[in-house]
């Protein structure tokens, strides 16, 4: 988030609200970031304009540190790879968001060279690169550029999966702000992966996760998820995606309308394959797995929840297709059936239908988000492709 913050304010000065907007996250979570990187330095404020709205807001801009940022110090190693990592998905994201046709030229390679050979190489391009620096053209197209020279990585030096020991996961969990979502990114930050919480309301995310540093929040629209924010796009790896989004309204066939039946289908269906598919690259290299949190185990043909039950059988669909495709690239996918879960969901499903809602005949999100980790803590050998759960019975004295 912090690079793609510094990124946008190098050749532009930006307000806290643009940046906001830009990247998709409330507007007290960016001020936070932006405070952060203007006491460390890399960013400064320059002098109150007025905004469109006619009130007065302050400007950022980059100070270039970052341009020169190293971590030398051998025995920062975790370190050092952060900093590299994130500039290369800083790189990756805005390679992401331009236009087609925009990369103007690239090279990649593997050569086999002795240590004099490396700096050598690593002298001539910093020579070449500060030659062109000299001559820039105020007329050209500003153009961004990633220079790297990495090891290749010894197979023997990672376990299965491409994880060091030392990295902790990295979890993407949508439908944060409902039930079962806020309990999945609760459960896994409290482990210590690092999470990203994907909802609607920039609002309703910054109130939930504000106050824990192994949280990022992205605002995402189902329902149009063409543009990700860069908190997903410039992950390096995903270690897990937990399909929590999900919306169950209630009507009959005769009264669904078209946009009803996008709408459900689409965050419950359309919008998890597509948030999928963008991710599928960064999943297969960490040998990662995805969940879908699907319905009522055995739901079947309810009358007046046409659109919610069709929509709940082609996720079941989508998630065995998906097993099935990626099982060779080590892939694993599971769906969970929960039972009834102690949500507001529920609750409204229930008043709707007429039924009583008994919070003691239900699952709490949390036992929900307990047999997530659960199924993500399995080892590599084992493939949990299906659970069901129910609420235990319970003694009644």
């Amino acid at each position: 988030m912090r690079w793609r913050i510094l990124r946008l304010c190098r050749d532009t000065a930006r307000t806290n609200q643009e940046l906001a907007g830009r990247l998709g996250v409330a507007a007290p979570t960016m001020l936070r970031h932006v405070r952060l990187l203007v006491s460390e330095g890399f960013l400064r404020a320059e002098e109150p304009r007025t905004g469109p709205a006619g009130g007065t807001e302050r400007p950022y801009r980059a100070t270039g540190l970052t341009l020169r940022l190293h971590a030398d110090d051998p025995d920062m190693t975790d370190l050092r790879s952060q900093v590299d990592l994130a500039v290369m998905a800083a790189h990756g994201s805005e390679v992401f968001e331009a236009s087609p046709g925009a990369v103007r030229d690239r090279a990649r390679g593997v050569l086999r060279l002795g240590p004099r050979a490396q700096r050598s190489l690593a002298e001539r391009m910093t020579a070449l690169l500060d030659e062109y620096r000299e001559v820039e053209d105020e007329d050209g197209e500003d153009l961004s550029f990633l220079w790297s020279m990495t090891r290749r990585p010894d197979e023997r030096a990672y376990p299965a999966g491409g994880q060091s020991d030392g990295q902790r996961p990295t979890v993407v969990v949508t439908g944060a702000t409902g039930g079962i979502g806020a309990a999945v990114v609760a459960a896994s930050a409290a482990r210590g992966d690092r999470v990203v919480a994907i909802g609607r309301s920039a609002e309703q995310l910054d109130s939930l996760f504000a106050g824990s540093p192994a949280v990022t929040t992205a605002v995402v629209n189902l329902l149009a998820p063409e543009n990700l924010p860069s908190a997903l796009t410039e992950l390096a790896r995903v270690d897990a995606l937990i399909h929590c989004a999900g919306v169950a309204d209630i009507a009959a066939v005769a009264d669904t309308t078209f946009d009803d039946w996008q709408r459900t289908m689409s965050v419950n269906v359309t919008g998890a394959a597509e948030l999928t598919r963008v991710l599928l690259p960064k999943l297969r290299w960490a040998g990662g797995h995805v969940v879908f949190v699907n319905a009522s185990p055995n739901l079947r043909a309810v009358s007046q929840w046409s659109a919610y039950v069709a929509s709940k059988a082609a996720q079941r669909e989508l998630a065995d297709s998906l097993r099935a495709e990626e099982q060779e690239n080590g892939l694993r996918v599971t769906t969970i059936y929960p039972g009834a879960v102690e949500t507001e969901l529920l609750r409204k499903v229930r008043t709707a239908f007429g039924r009583p809602y008994d919070e003691g005949r239900t699952l709490a999100p949390a036992a929900v988000a307990s047999v997530v980790l659960t199924v993500l803590d399995q080892p590599p050998t084992v493939h949990l492709t299906d659970l069901s759960l129910r609420a235990a019975c319970t003694a009644q004295s």
